[in-house]
């Protein structure tokens, strides 16, 4: 990917990862865990969210991260559950983002071109396929992403045997993306399995 493809792609990204922090923040505060509340976290402002250092990952090697969202499981009701909530907030933020971001874009179609510019078309066709790409990404059920955390709480794993699949998954995915960046060779068909899903339900909504 060139750099201008990429630039075009950091406005998507940046709201992406801002709307999904807001929302596991914004699940932990409605299940009665103020703790990010009190940091900041249940903001659109995306200073309060976007960690430099993974953006800039993000840009050059394909993979990065925001600031993660505390919460404490001492103010959940419930807290096998509710973990669950808030990491499927995150990414289920994306997909809605994506899907409304959609409809926007098909309502431009109509629109000509000399009244509407070619720039916020494109725009929304990056946002669009950022955010499917951070649901997708999202839910793969390795750490750290959010689908161990609701894959972990459905198995009810002890801390110590979470722990050690955590650590495992973890050293999989970075594997996997450090192999993939340095020679292009996919070693696990992650890449194809997160495109094959994302066009899919590109192709059902659009």
């Amino acid at each position: 990917m060139d750099w201008q493809s990429r630039l075009d792609l950091l406005p998507g990204i940046i709201i992406g990862l801002t709307v999904h922090e807001f929302s596991h923040a914004l699940m932990a505060f409605i299940l009665g865990d103020d703790t990010a509340k009190k940091e900041g976290r249940i903001t659109f402002n995306p200073f309060k969210h976007i960690d430099t250092v993974g953006l800039f990952c993000l840009i050059f090697i394909g993979f990065g991260w925001a600031k993660p969202v505390r919460f404490d499981p001492a103010k959940l009701k419930n807290f096998q559950r509710d973990r669950a909530l808030i990491a499927f907030a995150g990414p289920f933020s994306n997909l809605l983002l994506g899907i409304l971001l959609v409809n926007i874009y098909n309502g431009t179609i109509q629109i000509p071109a000399s009244v509407l510019n070619i720039f916020p078309r494109a725009f929304l066709l990056n946002a669009i396929y950022i955010n499917i790409v951070l649901f997708v990404f999202n839910m793969l059920p390795t750490q750290p992403l959010d689908g161990s955390h609701i894959l972990f709480s459905w198995l009810d794993f002890k801390p110590v045997t979470e722990t050690v699949f955590s650590v495992i998954g973890m050293l999989v995915l970075m594997t996997y993306i450090i192999v993939l960046h340095i020679t292009n060779v996919s070693i696990i068909p992650i890449d194809k399995i997160i495109y094959t899903i994302t066009k899919t339900i590109l192709d059902f909504f659009m």
